[in-house]
């Protein structure tokens, strides 16, 4: 299974407790993502549950980073656990310089985001009433990591593709966010419909088509589009 990385703006508090200690979510339940690629998602509440039950080593990081571990369950600096609005934890910080300066950055509002890792177990694939797109529910989820972030967004998962392909989308009818769905679904191993098949069809037509990526463009968007190519092909096989 694929593990995946989701970014929310949530409130954040410092608490003086004997020194900083970082207090916040790492996932708000019940709230739709923003468009991931013509795809969006909520978690459920108790998708954690079960992972947190069997006590896992989860780690907290600053923006993702290994090398600035703000603490781990294991060494009981850090704490997980489910309530009404999301994933909360809280986690005591080193007593080092760039943790006392990020903590400085988060008191002044600088920091904003909080971020969390995990892998998918569950998961239920519907359509919005309000715009007919996508929804991934997911169900149930394991928890790897989880932390403060800069940037208060979710990651683009392929800019450059999507830059790429974008006078196409009007011009050669590329549905590059019916795709992206169609994916998505198919790694969660969702079955293809006839009518994601033939979207998958007519895009590898059009990839075909394309002229190499020119020198303004992004230098890893030939190498993205090759691997969207393969992804396609594999897909309709």
């Amino acid at each position: 299974m694929k593990r995946h990385g989701r970014i929310f703006e949530t409130r954040f508090e410092v608490r003086d407790d004997g020194g900083p200690l970082i207090v916040g979510h790492g996932a708000v339940f019940n709230s739709e993502s923003v468009d991931l690629g013509g795809w969006r998602e909520v978690i459920a509440p108790g998708a954690f549950k079960r992972t947190l039950r069997n006590n896992p080593d989860v780690l907290s990081f600053f923006n993702h980073n290994p090398s600035q571990v703000l603490g781990r369950t294991s060494a009981k600096t850090l704490t997980v656990a489910e309530d009404l609005e999301g994933l909360a934890y809280q986690v005591r910080p080193p007593d080092t310089q760039w943790a006392r300066d990020l903590v400085v950055s988060m008191e002044r509002g600088d920091i904003r985001g909080s971020s969390f890792m995990f892998e998918v177990v569950q998961m239920r694939w519907d359509k919005s009433e309000a715009d007919g797109a996508d929804i991934r529910t997911v169900l149930e989820a394991k928890l790897y990591e989880l932390g403060p972030v800069t940037f208060p967004a979710y990651p683009a998962a392929d800019s450059s593709v999507r830059s790429l392909l974008a006078d196409l989308t009007e011009a050669a009818g590329f549905d590059f966010r019916g795709l992206a769905s169609v994916m998505a679904r198919a790694r969660d191993g969702v079955g293809l419909t006839p009518a994601d098949r033939t979207l998958v069809e007519a895009s590898i037509g059009i990839l075909r088509q394309l002229p190499a990526p020119a020198p303004s463009d992004p230098p890893q968007a030939g190498h993205s589009l090759d691997i969207l190519s393969r992804e396609l092909e594999l897909l309709s096989a």
